[in-house]
């Protein structure tokens, strides 16, 4: 188990997109945000891993966890947080690709559904919706859209060396 950055595209520390929470409530929102020169606890994601080598994804400011909603399978379908329900929604499979990491949901792998995390168009502006969406290939076919960077967090200090590292 570890803790985490979720990262959707890196530049400068002001031009760097995180996934974040937006709020503290069942059904909040995920989208991306970006903040100036430092990264807050609704940023912050504890990774669990399970048996079978899923994740909980859990928010580290709301306690709620990463969620395709009502398990959807169809493009656009929104993620949001949830409490935990051992759904396989709220499982999340974890594939190194490229340099990053592309996140599919329990609920698709399982029935072999190729749908992903997603920023919604490749979107980095504060606000830009994280959905679920198909992939058909390579993650240099999508760009930013839909591979991660997952940096670990040791205490409050990002480990940089750590991107590309397989989970």
């Amino acid at each position: 188990d570890f803790t985490a950055l979720i990262v959707s595209s890196y530049g400068s520390n002001k031009d760097s997109s995180f996934v974040t929470g937006a709020g503290d409530t069942k059904g909040s929102n995920v989208e991306i945000s970006k903040e100036e020169d430092v990264w807050t606890t609704n940023q912050l994601w504890g990774f669990e891993r399970q048996g079978d080598g899923s994740y909980y994804i859990r928010n580290m400011k709301s306690g709620l966890y990463l969620d395709v909603d009502n398990e959807g399978t169809a493009n656009g379908t929104n993620i949001k947080l949830w409490s935990n329900s051992n759904s396989t929604a709220q499982k999340w499979y974890i594939f190194a690709v490229e340099d990053g990491y592309r996140l599919i949901p329990k609920h698709c792998y399982d029935n072999n559904l190729k749908f992903c995390l997603d920023i919604e168009q490749g979107g980095t502006s504060e606000g830009t919706n994280v959905h679920l969406w198909e992939y058909f290939g390579a993650p240099v076919d999508y760009g930013r859209t839909q591979k991660v960077y997952i940096q670990k967090v040791d205490g409050h200090m990002p480990i940089f060396a750590n991107i590309g590292e397989n989970i």
